[in-house]
């Protein structure tokens, strides 16, 4: 069997279509790759973004559940308040101090710990 080769003034015009080609196919896939690695930068920064959106509004969150808890773990109670006013106040301390907000809250009253004691809720701090 007999191979046939291209004319010898056919050869240089192949190899000029087959260089001419690669380049093609190297533009081709360089632009791919260019297209990908934008994608993957575009997701990123946009998960960072988000994620940065998130931690905004948890610390928002938990500026605000600092008042509240701050406020609440304040109030003044008589010995004579029920157990749920007394749970209420108790928890809003625990939770302040959980938090670890800023600031100071006020000292355990002595009716707090009177009821505390009566109603059996631990009180800590």
């Amino acid at each position: 069997m007999t191979e046939t080769y291209p004319e010898e003034e056919e050869l240089p015009d192949l190899i000029k279509r087959s260089v001419r080609a690669l380049r093609y196919m190297l533009i081709v896939v360089s632009a791919l790759c260019l297209g990908l690695l934008g994608a993957v930068i575009y997701l990123l920064v946009n998960q960072a973004s988000e994620t940065a959106q998130a931690q905004r509004t948890t610390l928002k969150v938990a500026d605000n559940m600092c008042g509240l808890t701050g406020d609440l773990g304040s109030v003044p109670l008589p010995t004579s308040s029920s157990e749920l006013a007394a749970r209420l106040v108790i928890h809003s301390r625990d939770a302040w101090f959980g938090l670890r907000c800023p600031g100071t809250i006020t000292p355990v009253t002595p009716s707090l710990a009177q009821l505390a004691q009566k109603y059996h809720i631990p009180l800590e701090r």
